[in-house]
C-alpha cells in the first residue's frame, strides 16, 4: 500500500460570518472561524440560515445551504444539475476539491 495517498474528507462551503469560500473536515461547519462565527451570531445572519433551512418547504441541514452556496460559486454548471434533481450534494464532492484547489493556486 505504499505510495498511496489518502485525502480526508473535505467539505468546501461559503462562511455565514464572512461570505468567503472555506472547506472543512466537519460536514456541519457553517463558518470558517471562531471570530465568524461568533459574527454570524451577533449580527442575526446564523440565526436567519438555521430558520431557512427549518421551514417545511426545506427541511434540510443548513451546512447544506451553505455547501450548495458553494457549488453555485465554484461550479455553476454542477449547480445547475443539483437544482433540476440530477445529482446530489454529495456527488460533487470531487469536483468541488478540483476547483477550490485550483482556485487556491491561481490565488497565490
Amino acid at each position: 500500500m505504499s505510495g498511496v495517498t489518502l485525502k480526508p474528507k473535505c467539505y468546501i462551503f461559503v462562511c455565514v460570518g464572512c461570505g468567503l469560500l472555506a472547506c472543512s473536515g466537519r460536514s456541519d461547519r457553517l463558518t470558517c472561524s471562531p471570530r465568524c462565527r461568533v459574527r454570524a451570531h451577533r449580527n442575526g445572519s446564523l440565526k436567519r440560515l438555521r430558520d431557512l433551512a427549518a421551514l417545511p418547504t426545506f427541511d434540510i441541514e443548513p451546512a447544506s445551504i451553505q455547501q450548495a452556496a458553494a457549488v453555485e460559486q465554484l461550479r455553476p454548471d454542477l449547480a445547475e444539475k443539483l437544482k433540476l434533481g440530477q445529482m446530489e450534494l454529495q456527488d460533487t464532492r470531487k469536483e468541488m476539491w478540483s476547483a477550490f484547489w485550483t482556485l487556491l493556486e491561481s490565488s497565490l
